[in-house]
């Protein structure tokens, strides 16, 4: 942005008549460089934060209360909707509200702007709230997503999802609500939507309980594939030919340099895999 508007300044003194087009184009430069404006965000939250500066504090909370899980809300949104409800919640006087709401924003980020008393203790609440997280859990045939809180303000659904290990490999990915019902599951992934149908925190790959069922079977055929078989035994027969590849090798050798193939040494090989 500075190197921008140096070069600006420099084409008016060369040139004063391109003036306009130096500093149009600085202006450009400085737009697109510019972090998400105000207007970029959801009319919610434009409206609610226009009635917290007219000090219509009920009326700017019924707004964000209202926000719908279809408003297309991305994360950083949803920081922004929390510090509204933390500063409405200051404005009214009540601080044990302004902590639930700055705890919860702690869950999704530590470097947020605040007013000087909420950053006070958002740094004072912050160290002891852990990062909401998701983890997948499988178990009787049952693919199931846990969030590490339960709090229904902030969490409003966790959609987990998964494809059979054994289904044909256009097979299309199933998804559910918190549960899945899968035998052998794979590509498995978890997300916990927040308001306005944020994304608020993800999981991806399948549990360990799962992974020691999902690899192949000795003999059994592969997934999509031609059977396979016990790699174990493939490794072995491959060193093993390998090995007598070298003994032939060095019998030619031998025949090669004059010596009598009755001459030649065989030692015995060990192979350990």
């Amino acid at each position: 942005m500075i190197l921008a508007l140096v070069c600006a300044a420099g084409a008016v003194r060369r040139a004063p008549l391109a003036a306009p087009l130096a500093l149009g184009a600085a202006l450009i430069v400085l737009g697109a460089a510019a972090p998400r404006a105000a207007s970029a965000q959801p009319a919610e939250l434009q409206r609610a934060r226009a009635l917290f500066e007219e000090t219509a504090f009920e009326d700017a909370l019924a707004v964000l209360d209202a926000v719908g899980d279809d408003a297309g809300f991305a994360r950083e949104d949803v920081v922004e909707w929390l510090v509204l409800r933390a500063r409405l919640a200051s404005a009214q006087g009540d601080g044990a509200l302004a902590d639930r709401e700055l705890a919860r924003l702690a869950r999704l980020t530590d470097e947020v702007a605040l007013p000087p008393v909420l950053r006070a203790r958002f740094d004072a609440l912050a160290p002891a709230v852990p990062t909401l997280a998701v983890t997948l859990r499988w178990e009787d045939g049952v693919l199931e997503a846990v969030p590490a809180v339960d709090d229904p303000l902030l969490v409003r659904e966790v959609r987990v999802s998964a494809r059979e290990l054994r289904a044909p490999p256009d097979a299309a990915t199933r998804t559910g609500s918190g549960r899945l019902a899968v035998a052998e599951p794979a590509e498995c992934r978890a997300e916990v939507i927040g308001p306005g149908g944020a994304v608020l925190a993800s999981a991806v790959g399948c549990p360990a309980s799962a992974g020691a069922t999902a690899a192949d079977p000795p003999g059994e055929p592969r997934p999509g594939g031609d059977p396979g078989g016990d790699d174990t035994v493939w490794i072995a027969i491959g060193v093993v030919a390998g090995v007598l590849a070298l003994a032939g090798g060095a019998v030619a050798l031998g025949v090669v340099l004059g010596t009598a193939p009755q001459d030649v040494e065989v030692r015995s090989v060990v192979v350990r895999w």
